[in-house]
């Protein structure tokens, strides 16, 4: 009798433990807003600036942890206040590609020139005055890793002769409510013979190559559907849309009077050529599939946490495609399909604009998910913005260790 008594003890103080170990604390909730302060202190000793706020939401098996460290001159920001998390839109692009695949409307592998499968109408324009360098070569897939060689109007100057501005800056200065779509801007590229290269020789960064995904995307499901349909439509009525199997709040924008956020929102800052200028309107609509959403911390947790968990639009064999590296890499981090991979931190993406930095990561082994919101950047140099994008990995390596992640 003894035995069983001591039996069913012990296995009661397993399970206390067990519990306890997997439970949120007071004293993990302290190490986490320690760990974001921490993290916010370090940043603004960077750029020798005031930052506004440094956010963090991180979700794990032990509960939900949210802080926002606050400078001198700034406001909290809650999880649930609107922001633009531009280049995080290139990870929808990129689900909505890969459940495409899925659904056997198109092949990653096929060359962009090429018929919509069951189709004879190609996936992008034969138009002459549109045949930029190497289209003839580019596929799906080297468009999603950014090694298709085409050339970044938004955010390169390098080959361009218009007083050291990007394409987009130029013209949006003459023409704050121009819209800037695929088509004039593979105009550009035939017209100026753009191109970094043939393409999957080199790996550069290309938002263009996302527009060109976007046109794709909306070609596709107008096809599908028998009526003209654009990027959104179909992110609303796959991915993210109320009927949807996670639905989400998030928008994206392809209007150029759509500047406004909903309430609350929070208000970026760009520190720039000695000033700090504050950014509430923003004219995004010509960043379709490259940086055109907006959304919430938590709208971004709880898609990129469903998205590789399997438990969003994709099956495993879709996630294992869809994170799988392809030979090509940066420096810093490895690029997948819309994907960049964080050593120890999983899946996700970042995305800079309109004064706002923000990351996105999903971790399967450890099942933690971490996003991160900074309504500033110092955009005069470009070696403190590389840094203070590292330092957001470094923080949400330094909060899941806070709290034994």
């Amino acid at each position: 009798m003894k035995s069983l008594e001591l039996l069913i003890l012990s296995m009661f103080f397993v399970f206390a433990a067990s519990s306890c170990a997997t439970r949120k604390t007071v004293t993990d909730q302290k190490n986490f807003e320690n760990a974001v302060t921490q993290a916010h202190t370090r940043l603004e000793a960077l750029v020798n600036k005031d930052v506004p706020s440094f956010n963090v939401l991180m979700k794990t098996p032990k509960g939900e942890f949210f802080y926002s460290s606050v400078g001198k001159n700034g406001k909290p920001v809650t999880k649930n206040d609107w922001f633009r998390f531009a280049s995080n839109t290139k990870n929808f692009t990129a689900t909505v590609i890969v459940k495409m695949m899925q659904d056997g409307w198109i092949n990653i592998n096929d060359k962009i020139i090429q018929n919509i499968p069951g189709t004879n109408i190609p996936y992008t324009s034969d138009e002459p005055e549109l045949q930029f360098p190497h289209r003839d070569l580019i596929t799906i897939k080297e468009l999603l890793q950014h090694n298709a060689g085409v050339y970044d109007l938004s955010n390169d100057t390098s080959q361009l002769n218009i007083g050291g501005k990007t394409y987009t800056d130029y013209i949006l200065e003459k023409d704050p409510l121009h819209k800037i779509t695929t088509e004039e801007c593979l105009r550009i590229l035939k017209e100026k013979n753009l191109t970094y290269g043939v393409p999957n020789t080199v790996y550069h960064y290309s938002n263009v190559g996302y527009y060109i995904l976007g046109d794709i995307i909306s070609k596709v499901y107008s096809v599908k559907s028998g009526t003209k349909k654009s990027y959104a439509d179909y992110l609303h009525d796959y991915v993210t849309g109320p009927d949807t199997k996670v639905p989400l709040k998030v928008r994206f924008v392809d209007s150029p009077n759509d500047q406004d956020l909903p309430n609350p929102h929070v208000i970026g800052n760009i520190y720039f050529d000695g000033e700090l200028y504050a950014v509430e309107k923003e004219n995004i609509a010509g960043n379709v599939a490259g940086g055109n959403g907006i959304g919430t911390m938590e709208d971004l947790s709880k898609y990129i946490s469903t998205l590789f968990s399997g438990k969003n639009v994709l099956n495993r064999k879709s996630i294992e495609l869809m994170t799988k590296s392809y030979g090509m890499k940066q420096d810093r981090e490895k690029y997948a399909l819309g994907t960049v991979t964080f050593p120890e931190l999983g899946y996700g993406h970042h995305g800079t604009l309109a004064g706002c930095m923000s990351e996105m990561m999903y971790d399967p082994e450890t099942k933690v998910s971490v996003v991160i919101l900074i309504p500033f950047y110092d955009f005069s140099n470009m070696d403190i913005l590389i840094q203070s994008h590292d330092m957001m990995k470094t923080a949400a390596m330094e909060s899941r260790k806070s709290v034994g992640f």
